[in-house]
């Protein structure tokens, strides 16, 4: 009776130390991104961390280059050459391309997403926010996270 019981738990052992647990989403980056919004092709660099605060300042298409989006706590600026606003960090749309980046990244911050599959080198995650539901990846070992997709947006964010 008791070999039956032993193997029983040597299989359980077995298969849960063999799950994939991958590491959590990372929210302290510093990256280059590649965004496809809508018919345009955005380079970028972003700047996040796990308090919520966001730099996002756009390198190409030229017409908008040095356009940078700041979001800290509740507070909203955006600089582009002579011209500066400060507002509420609700002062975009939701389908805009900084706010869609920023309330994404707010709810995977607060946990607000499950995981939809893992393996030893990704794993895939979703959830919803402002700007509709989204789909985000990791590396799974170091949690780094490699692309932002909100369809309904037309949004695709490559990390870089």
């Amino acid at each position: 009776m008791k070999k039956p019981l032993l193997i029983f738990l040597f299989i359980m052992i077995c298969f849960t130390s063999c799950a994939v647990k991958p590491a959590e989403p990372g929210l302290n980056f510093s990256e280059r991104i590649i965004a496809n919004y809508r018919d345009m092709r955005i380079y970028a660099d972003i700047v996040s961390n796990k308090h919520n605060i966001l730099t996002l300042r756009l390198k190409s298409p030229d017409s908008m280059r040095g356009l940078t989006y700041y979001y800290k706590d509740k507070k909203f600026r955006m600089y582009y050459r002579n011209m500066k606003v400060k507002a509420e960090d609700n002062y975009l749309p939701d389908n805009a391309f900084a706010q869609c980046i920023y309330n994404a990244l707010k709810h995977i911050n607060c946990g607000e997403y499950e995981m939809k599959s893992a393996d030893n080198s990704s794993a895939e995650y979703y959830g919803s926010c402002e700007s509709g539901k989204f789909s985000f990846s990791t590396n799974a070992s170091t949690g780094k996270i490699t692309e932002i997709k909100i369809i309904s947006r037309n949004l695709d964010v490559k990390f870089k």
